[in-house]
């Protein structure tokens, strides 16, 4: 079968007959559709094309095209590309020449630690009452303590820094032993085997030399009873086995040593004296609400 060029048709149009004129017609409108169609898919850029195919399926129905924009917004916190580490802020100092405070606080007694969080300090408001109190603790006056030096703390009054330091003389005062006790007393006085005197004298010596060294072998903390100071809890420092050697126990709450009453937190401080020439050590513990006394010799 041989092509039809446009002039034949024409031809064909003016030839008389309507039902070839008919035909003739459907055949150009067809040339003139394809011709068309031919012409638009070459103008059409790749990527219309592509957006023309269907869209798939699930399950039979249409998966819509639409964002989740919950989900975009969580994007940026799943950290893809890794994440940018953050700055560390340096806690704030106080300035090194600092004015001594002129409120009306004594500082008893502190135990200085290089872990600022085992750090404490005994200070007294203008009452007389004094307590333990750890850096970010409000004191009487409602200064805020800083820092806890091994002669002095620093505190933040007003967003001013002053210091408060401790008395050249100890204010603690230590009364004697009685020398006579009752015969109940007597009774209730436990002492100690003659084990290991050398660790009791280390104990000592630690406690006149280096106070940090005492969690080496025991853990003490401040006891309350009632919202009142009652004394020392005693709990096992890194050597486990140096309580029970001497008959303490974990939990064991030292309420007189030496004849002292540990009433008060800076008694504690008052018997660094007595400990210093003592030959024996007189414990008073209370145990679970009984009160026992243990004699540990020193030399």
């Amino acid at each position: 079968m041989t092509a039809i060029s446009g002039k034949e048709l024409l031809t064909l149009c003016q030839t008389p007959g309507p039902r070839l004129r008919a035909l003739v017609h459907v055949l150009l409108i067809l040339l003139l559709a394809y011709s068309l169609a031919q012409l638009s898919w070459r103008l059409l850029p790749a990527v219309e094309q592509q957006g023309l195919l269907p869209t798939p399926t699930l399950l039979g129905k249409a998966v819509p095209r639409s964002v989740n924009n919950s989900r975009v917004q969580q994007l940026p916190g799943w950290h893809l590309f890794g994440e940018v580490p953050k700055q560390v802020v340096a806690p704030e100092l106080a300035p090194i020449d600092l004015p001594e405070t002129n409120l009306k606080l004594t500082l008893r007694g502190l135990i200085a630690s290089p872990d600022q969080n085992e750090a404490r300090a005994i200070v007294a408001g203008p009452s007389g009452k004094e307590d333990f109190y750890k850096i970010g603790d409000k004191l009487p006056g409602n200064v805020e303590l800083k820092e806890i030096h091994a002669d002095r703390i620093v505190i933040q009054r007003g967003g001013r820094y002053e210091t408060l330091k401790l008395p050249k003389e100890s204010l603690g005062i230590v009364s004697k032993r009685s020398a006579s006790r009752s015969a109940s007393q007597r009774r209730n006085t436990r002492v100690a085997p003659r084990r290991q005197p050398s660790s009791l004298r280390q104990f000592r010596d630690t406690l006149l030399n280096d106070l940090q060294k005492i969690a080496d072998l025991v853990s003490i903390q401040p006891a309350r009873k009632n919202g009142r100071f009652v004394g020392y809890k005693l709990q096992p420092g890194r050597d486990a086995g140096f309580m029970t050697r001497y008959g303490l126990l974990p939990g064991d709450v030292v309420t007189s040593v030496n004849g002292v009453e540990l009433d008060s937190p800076s008694k504690g401080f008052g018997l660094m004296k007595s400990l210093s020439s003592a030959s024996t050590l007189d414990l008073v513990v209370d145990r679970n609400g009984v009160k026992q006394r243990f004699t540990l010799p020193l030399n």
